[in-house]
């Protein structure tokens, strides 16, 4: 069952939440209700792992998040490496303590695409470790949501703000 993305599919207003978890820092970025601006939010420290989890809870609950997508770091041949199992370690550690839908998300290339950013951005390389990893928690949640978006029907008008 995917209710995140029957949330996107069905345009429910709903503000998402994406996690980029790493082994030092976890990113994170956030979506309007209208699921339409994905921004960059900001970086957690992963350890020590109560002191992220609780961080996270929070968030959780302060920007009114109904549900939290989490990057499935696997190899590029789609199998699962020792950070994907570290990553599903974690998540199997936070999805009871929230009480909203958590769903992992492929994020190959997300790292990359960040990267690209940074660099279109002209953000200085010493300047990258404070801003990249929410950068591809951004990358994720964008990749999630137009995954999941439905096309526009002929003649629809997009919605603005």
């Amino acid at each position: 069952m995917n209710v995140l993305g029957d949330v996107v599919r069905e345009r429910v207003p709903a503000r998402l939440m994406a996690l980029d978890v790493g082994d030092v820092r976890i990113g994170v970025a956030v979506c309007d209700a209208s699921q339409i601006a994905v921004t960059a939010h900001s970086v957690i420290a992963r350890r020590p792992q109560a002191s992220a989890l609780a961080r996270i809870v929070l968030l959780v609950a302060t920007e009114e998040i109904a549900g939290v997508i989490v990057g499935l770091p696997l190899s590029l041949n789609g199998e699962y490496s020792d950070q994907t199992r570290s990553v599903a370690a974690f998540v199997a550690v936070l999805t009871p303590l929230l009480s909203v839908p958590i769903q992992t998300w492929d994020e190959r290339y997300t790292t990359v695409e960040a990267e690209r950013i940074l660099r279109e951005q002209r953000v200085r390389r010493d300047r990258w470790r404070a801003r990249i990893d929410a950068i591809a928690a951004a990358v994720i949640l964008q990749d999630f949501l137009d995954a999941h978006r439905p096309p526009i029907l002929m003649g629809e008008q997009p919605t603005t703000l």
